[in-house]
């Protein structure tokens, strides 16, 4: 029985080079009247990709459900009481691999169960064989208890990820991309710590992503596909997050443009650029996104438009020097263009925190305040 595949980081459902892959949920009604059960011919298929034990995964079904489960290994069969729906399931399904495979730093699935000895007992975390972070588990989740106790008796199952990386002390912090980050100190200490340079992935590649763009770009034998199967193919091979990718083609267009046709450049990728600042979740069978995976999308797009005006402010900056009008002309048209949503414009207007940033910035933020004020429907009559 075969399956379309899915990606196990739903929020990778637009990124066609995203490797790590599952069986879309299979399901079978069996039974009658109160003797109905919803079978699941394929789960040793999808635990398999997320390398996560079936009772584990049956018994997260059994209580995010409130249905019994019944697992018979001996016949390959596991299922769980009562009639329940492809959309439903696959929202759950996701909302066990958010909180018990994803690497909550950098959201891999190349991870594995970890046991230590402690004071109080056996100590569980998450290890990512990608980053190297180790994570606590969710202990107040009603599944924890089942977990822990399925791999006490099973430790051999609990092994460190496949070649986890250990992470360095300097990289213990999450570096985001192109930010400058603000120390708060008091005293005589403020000066040197005030301004805290943290390098993006950009930065530190030994082959600039936005030149090599740039040159691909110059050669003008592309379409919106192929750019951005470039970009992503450029992202993957040097293991950055999705947040650098729009800044790769903003920078590219910074460099292949000049400074009298950069907007006109901008307008002309504006596709590719629509495709990269924000991600979907994927349509199976309908809706089957929760709430908890729905605000996940909404945090990670949230910040990598966040990272993205950013970049952008500090073009204009260095094309534009004093001419504060020119960015907040920009931010308007990404808007327009759907690029850029009301409230990343928002949140952008009111952080504080782009004064130390960017020169100037107090001016353009109360601009596209302006803007921002223009853009919100008239009072009605009754309301006024």
């Amino acid at each position: 029985m075969t399956s379309p595949m899915l990606p196990i980081d739903p929020t990778k459902a637009n990124d066609a080079h995203y490797r790590y892959m599952m069986p879309a949920m299979i399901i079978k009604g069996e039974g009658r009247g109160n003797g109905v059960k919803t079978v699941f011919p394929n789960i040793r298929d999808i635990c398999l990709a997320i390398n996560r034990p079936e009772k584990i995964l049956m018994k997260f079904f059994q209580t995010s459900l409130g249905a019994a489960r019944n697992v018979s290994e001996k016949d390959d069969k596991f299922l769980i009481m009562g009639t329940h729906d492809e959309e439903r399931l696959t929202q759950e399904l996701y909302n066990f691999i958010t909180k018990y495979v994803l690497c909550p730093k950098c959201r891999n699935p190349e991870t594995a169960v970890k046991m230590e000895q402690a004071k109080k007992g056996v100590k569980f975390t998450m290890q990512c064989g990608a980053c190297g972070q180790e994570s606590n588990f969710d202990e107040h989740d009603r599944t924890f208890t089942f977990f822990r106790q399925y791999y006490e008796k099973h430790p051999e199952e609990a092994t460190v990820a496949k070649h986890a990386a250990q992470a360095k002390k300097e990289d213990a912090v999450e570096q985001p991309a192109a930010e400058v980050e603000v120390v708060p100190v008091e005293g005589a200490a403020k000066k040197k710590r005030e301004k805290v340079a943290k390098k993006s992935d950009l930065e530190t590649s030994k082959t600039d992503p936005r030149k090599v763009t740039a040159a691909f770009m110059a050669k003008g034998d592309y379409n919106t596909e192929k750019l951005h199967s470039f970009i992503i193919d450029l992202k993957n091979e040097a293991g950055m997050n999705d947040e650098n990718i729009p800044l790769i083609l903003i920078g590219a267009i910074k460099e292949y443009a000049t400074k009298e046709n950069f907007f006109q450049e901008v307008r002309r990728h504006a596709d590719v650029l629509r495709m990269i600042t924000s991600v979907r979740p994927p349509q199976v069978a309908g809706e089957v996104i929760g709430d908890r995976v729905r605000a996940e999308y909404e945090k990670t797009n949230a910040k990598i438009q966040r990272y993205f005006l950013f970049e952008c402010a500090k073009i204009c900056q260095d094309y534009y020097k004093e001419d504060t009008d020119k960015l907040a002309l920009l931010i308007f048209m990404l808007y327009l263009e759907d690029i850029v949503n009301e409230a990343s414009i928002a949140a952008f207007v009111t952080n504080k925190k782009l004064a130390d940033k960017v020169e100037r910035v107090v001016e353009v933020q109360t601009k596209i305040q302006k803007i921002l004020n223009w853009m919100q429907p008239a009072p009605t009559q009754a309301a006024q």
